[in-house]
């Protein structure tokens, strides 16, 4: 199976790495943090985990999340038609679809992690980004000053949509050190 997500991952870098590589580190990250939680919650099945995560964003210019979980999933599907079996591909396709909502169904154990490793993903270095970018688009010079309680604002409202104990807590260490980092 090492074979076919080193596969996968080379797909997911060409497709990605040129057009948008911002999405390909993303779907680096949010492979790391899927695992971590997936050991965490003893998901039985890291390859899918790993593989799952690698596609949830694999079409590169789409910035509507819907939009993007629809092209990503259609995409992902005819990627893994060489890897999977039917049943993996459908759960792939299914999971990465689930991706644009705020709940995931309580049965759904590889959407859950999916679905908090890329909030978790969007907490660090992203989430601070992504806050001072909406924030400068305001054109108030005043505004840098306040980027420490929009970010905590933007962190804390993410944080609720969190669906597993274990990603809470690991979204928690990491807004510490953040916070840490910070003074």
């Amino acid at each position: 199976m090492q074979d076919k997500i080193e596969k996968i991952t080379k797909i997911v870098k060409d497709e990605l790495y040129r057009s948008n590589s911002q999405k390909y580190h993303h779907s680096l990250r949010v492979a790391e943090i899927a695992l971590d939680i997936a050991k965490n919650e003893n998901f039985n099945n890291l390859d899918l985990v790993t593989i799952t995560s690698l596609l949830h964003d694999i079409s590169p210019n789409v910035n509507s999340r819907t939009e993007n979980a629809a092209e990503s999933a259609i995409k992902a599907k005819k990627i893994l038609e060489e890897f999977l079996d039917k049943n993996e591909i459908e759960q792939v396709y299914e999971t990465i679809l689930a991706t644009e909502k705020k709940e995931i169904s309580d049965t759904d154990l590889l959407g859950k992690i999916l679905h908090d490793a890329n909030i978790i993903d969007l907490l660090g270095m992203t989430g601070i980004l992504r806050v001072a970018y909406n924030m400068g688009k305001e054109n108030d010079s005043d505004s840098v000053a306040e980027l420490p309680n929009w970010f905590e604002s933007y962190s804390m409202k993410n944080l609720s949509f969190l669906e597993l104990d274990y990603s809470k807590k690991l979204a928690e260490r990491k807004m510490s050190e953040i916070k840490k980092s910070g003074n």
